[in-house]
């Protein structure tokens, strides 16, 4: 057993060491080189701390004067020591110091843990007295802290802590076999002062031939010391004690380690020796003096001594020792599993600048550090929202145990390698708990800590940005640079391989970038991270490539960015681009430019997928740098930037009334004309005739009008260019505005019910109760709106034949249909002019998926002024589509860059309504349930529906023949020369 007094000895040597490093670091630590250069006055001060070290383990000497960096490291290699391994140790120990000024603050105390060990490793070789290392079991190292918060080097020489340290301080090790001291009273500027309960060296009485043993409060130097090696752990022994609880009789044993007494004939309790004092050499365990217990001298007078065990049957000991809990006794408490905020609760006054604070990961979890949500003066407030950031927040898992003292495992919840398990914590004041140990990699030790349930954190996405994906839509956005100073800059390069990205000030409007998801099974890949258990969400991160928006490119030659060395370029092709994880680190309350007043906006950090770097910007020149990742610092959040993803000023789809200067009202339809931007002479139109694309009249002058194009000054004087511009889905934010193309619309409105006007017994219902008049079979029920017209729908799902195609690529047609409310109702489903297909419904509140009869307008690359291509539904292999005027003939192609581009301005003229159409000299004009026909005297008229069936067949008696119609397309053939018109 390991006694007490040889503990201390080993302790007192391990502080004196301590002093003495505690003198050197305090040296060092204001020690600063500046360019290169040594100050004179903390060179002295360099000095003098080397010269303490070299006192200490030598006995004198002296450093070179130096300048330079290089010259102090050859003047430390040349200090004048004896040729022991004590030189070589002090010499290590500087060199690692000043080779720690390179790394900043953290690599000076990287330097100082690699002198104390060289020292240490030393120290206990040449100046342990031969004990064994366990007894003082790395004290120093172990009490070598780094205060997070403060960033400054020391050495402890609090002996409380060297004593106490969980595990492997000296009264852990002296407790090993269940043997401590009991300290009475402290003195913490020098240990050897301290005082213990220790069993005395003098009698309480010896009347009676008695010598009972009593109890005092001593030092340790007071046990003296003795040749005799049983002796001397007798007399150290009387500071060492074992508590035995037996809990079915609350009760506990006490023994002491020191029990012997001296004989009569010996003067000095030193005196006592195996030989003489037998006792000495006895096992305690089962000789049994050294119980502690009450003794009765008299009937009134009782003492606590040293004895034996009273033996009645089985030994046993008259008197009982219980547990009474104390006034100020710590009560276990617990937490619930969840996800918390951690902050400091603390009145010491070393951690003045760090009180209240959360205790939070770095940004890329290479440290803990204590700090709050970052403020701004310029901002005026916090530009932080931990919500959003899971670095900041810890897991709490309670594990199983008595209702309310459950133990519980910590973990951050970004960085779970921050942890501490099986952690009993005890109640504080409200909201507030701390533990005895904490134990773990939290650097934590006898902390209160304040805990806030943090809520609103339980989304799959939290701390990353997740853009929205479909197949038919891109994420454009400029990225604006954070510079604390104002809301930042845009990112801008020349749109060329191997340029280099940087912040440009001067821009206005951001350049625009697309940002490609890493996609696996068609869907953007999900990276688990994190906490990975059952008491919070799941968190996952999808990495991206980011591509310079050039839409009009092929994408073989569309450039992204890409690491290179210490900066980002541009390369050409999606291989070469660097995946990056969008990480959110402030959050900023909004200026007018970007959003909303009162609305946040969130400012991210491109870190690459590796995790090894980030994106950061180069002071003064503001090109984008890499920022390393791997580093052990702890002050990496000021070297990473952060960027607000904010929508392209000339977005991907035109939205008519609000993305350029036009004269269109938001989300209202209206009436245009659409131009070919490269040919302004060339519009869309209804192409009744099928001219152009000659495929005869198969079925065009049977049952379809295709979208056509017309020089203006071809256009017949039947036909006419104004279309109806109808909205599909406009509304909200949405960044595909849909709208759908049609002719001919006429508006229906509601009506409203009209109850039974019958006095009658309007009958009973099913429930037995009688009717009312609005629930009466003779009331008119209330009817929805709707337009009525010819809508332009892609014939992609029609039969693969001409003129459904031309050269192979499928056309567009105008059909009859009904648009009623988010539904749009086609006549004739498929469009394949066979006349008996079903009627079909079109779904039109689909965000970022087109249907076959909605389109969105896709603004060209580089254009100002709002020139678009005219995206369609995606085919078959859910690519998109787009028109293409193909010889004439409006076609739907995937190549974007084969696409037609248009424009569109408003007209006060209305959409043709086919209401007047000539055939050979014939003029056939539609109106309300009537067609009329002019100068077809004598000739055969036929009035047929779009289903083929007969409505009329008579010789015309005049040139003025009006024929009732069914509103809706009809056929009007003369002598059998058909032609379509629209009867209202």
């Amino acid at each position: 057993m390991s006694t007490t007094y040889d503990n201390l000895y080993a302790a007192e040597k391990a502080l004196n060491l301590q002093k003495l490093l505690d003198a050197w670091i305090k040296s060092l630590k204001g020690t600063v080189m500046t360019s290169n250069a040594v100050d004179a006055e903390k060179y002295a001060a360099m000095q003098a701390a080397m010269g303490v070290i070299y006192t200490a383990v030598n006995g004198g000497g002296s450093l070179n004067g130096v300048t330079t960096k290089a010259a102090m490291l050859t003047g430390i290699d040349g200090l004048i020591y004896a040729a022991t391994d004590q030189a070589t140790v002090v010499k290590t120990a500087a060199k690692a110091f000043v080779s720690g000024y390179e790394g900043g603050e953290s690599g000076i105390a990287a330097a100082v843990k690699s002198a104390i060990d060289a020292l240490y490793t030393y120290y206990s070789a040449n100046m342990n007295g031969g004990q064994s290392k366990t007894d003082v079991d790395a004290s120093i190292k172990t009490t070598f802290t780094d205060p997070i918060a403060t960033k400054t080097t020391t050495v402890t020489t609090d002996s409380t802590t060297v004593r106490n340290t969980a595990t492997t301080g000296f009264n852990a090790v002296a407790a090993s076999n269940g043997w401590v001291s009991l300290l009475s009273e402290e003195d913490a500027d020098d240990a050897k002062n301290n005082t213990y309960l220790a069993v005395d060296q003098n009698f309480i009485t010896t009347a009676g031939g008695r010598r009972d043993l009593g109890f005092a409060i001593k030092k340790f130097e007071d046990a003296g010391f003795t040749e005799d090696a049983n002796a001397r752990l007798d007399l150290n022994g009387r500071y060492n004690f074992q508590f035995t609880y037996f809990p079915n009789a609350d009760s506990i044993v006490i023994r002491t380690a020191g029990w012997a007494k001296k004989l009569d004939t010996q003067t000095s309790w030193k005196d006592m020796n195996q030989t003489a004092n037998t006792e000495l050499g006895a096992d305690q365990t089962t000789a049994g003096n050294n119980l502690v217990k009450l003794t009765y001298l008299t009937n009134t007078h009782s003492e606590i001594t040293l004895g034996l065990e009273e033996k009645n049957g089985e030994p046993t000991i008259n008197t009982r020792i219980a547990l009474t809990p104390s006034a100020d006794q710590y009560v276990k408490t617990t937490l619930a599993s969840g996800v918390y905020y951690l902050s400091l609760v603390s009145d010491k006054a070393a951690n003045k600048n760090i009180n209240g604070k959360n205790l939070i990961a770095n940004i890329a979890g290479k440290g803990l550090i204590w700090a709050n949500e970052e403020t701004s003066k310029v901002f005026e407030g916090t530009v932080q929202n931990y919500a959003n950031m899971p670095r900041a927040q810890w897991v709490v898992e309670q594990n199983l145990g008595a209702a309310g003292q459950q133990t519980v495992n910590i973990y951050n919840r970004e960085f779970p390698t921050y942890k501490a398990e099986r952690v009993q914590l005890y109640k504080a004041a409200d909201s507030q708990v701390f533990a005895a140990a904490f134990g773990g990699t939290l650097g934590l030790t006898n902390d209160t800590l304040a805990v806030e349930a943090a809520t609103g954190v339980d989304v799959e996405t939290l701390g990353y940005k997740a853009l929205p994906y479909d197949n038919l839509t891109q994420n454009v956005f400029s990225l604006k640079y954070f510079n604390g100073l104002n809301a930042g800059n845009f990112v801008e390069v020349k749109a060329a391989e191997n340029e280099a990205m940087y912040v440009n000030p001067a821009a206005e409007n951001g350049m625009q970038f697309v940002f490609v998801p890493t996609l696996k099974n068609n869907a953007p890949e999900k990276n688990k991270y994190g906490y990975e258990g059952d008491a919070a969400k799941q968190l996952t991160r999808i990495a991206y490539k980011i591509q310079v928006y050039e839409p009009a490119k092929k994408d073989a030659d569309k450039l992204y960015v890409k690491a290179d060395g210490t900066g980002y370029i541009l390369a050409k092709g999606a291989a070469n681009g660097t995946e990056f994880f969008i990480k959110e680190n402030n959050e900023l309350k909004a200026q007018s430019e970007m959003r909303a007043e009162g609305e946040a906006v969130s400012y991210y950090a491109l870190v690459e997928k590796a995790l090894d770097k980030a994106a950061g910007v180069k002071h003064p020149s503001l090109m984008l740098s890499r920022e390393d990742l791997t580093s052990s610092t702890t002050d990496l959040d000021n070297s990473v930037a952060a960027f607000a993803f904010i929508d392209g000023t000339n977005g991907i789809y035109r939205r008519l009334g609000k993305s350029v200067a036009d004269d269109f009202e938001d989300n209202k339809p209206d009436t245009a004309v659409f131009y070919m931007s490269l040919e302004p002479t060339r519009f869309l139109y209804e192409n009744t005739a099928n001219r152009t694309a000659a495929n005869g009249n198969k079925v065009a002058k049977d049952s379809l009008n295709f979208l056509g194009v017309i020089n203006i000054a071809d256009l017949p004087e039947t036909s006419a260019l104004p279309i109806y511009v109808d909205t599909a889905y406009v509304r909200n934010n949405t960044s595909m505005p849909q709208y759908m193309l049609a002719l001919g619309v006429e508006t229906v409105g509601d009506t409203e019910a009209v109850p039974c006007p019958l006095d009658h017994n309007h009958g009973v219902g099913a429930d037995g109760k009688p009717l009312t008049a609005d629930q009466c079979s003779h009331a008119t029920p209330a009817t929805k709106g709707y337009k009525y017209g010819r809508y332009l729908v892609a014939l992609t799902d029609s039969a693969a034949e001409a003129p459904i195609q031309y050269q192979n690529n499928f056309r567009l047609a105008f059909v009859p249909a009904k648009h009623m409310a988010d539904t749009l109702v086609i006549e004739n489903s498929k469009y394949t002019g066979t006349k008996n297909a079903a009627k079909d419904s079109i779904q039109l509140a689909n965000d970022k998926s087109l249907s076959v009869a909605t389109f969105a307008f896709r603004i060209a690359a580089g254009s100002e002024n709002g020139d678009f291509v005219i995206e369609a539904v995606k085919n078959a292999a859910k690519e998109p589509q787009y028109i293409r005027v193909h010889n004439g003939v409006p076609v739907l192609v995937n190549a974007i860059e084969d696409a037609a581009i248009f424009n569109v301005e408003k007209t006060s003229k209305n959409p043709t309504a086919n209401e007047a159409i000539a055939a050979e000299g014939v003029q056939v004009i539609g109106g309300q349930g009537v067609v009329t026909v002019q100068g077809a005297a004598g000739k055969v008229i036929t009035v047929a529906n779009i289903l083929g069936q007969t409505i009329a067949n008579q010789v015309a008696a005049s040139d003025n023949v009006t024929i009732a119609a069914p509103a809706g397309v009809v056929v009007v053939a003369v002598e059998g020369e058909a032609t379509k018109v629209v009867a209202k």
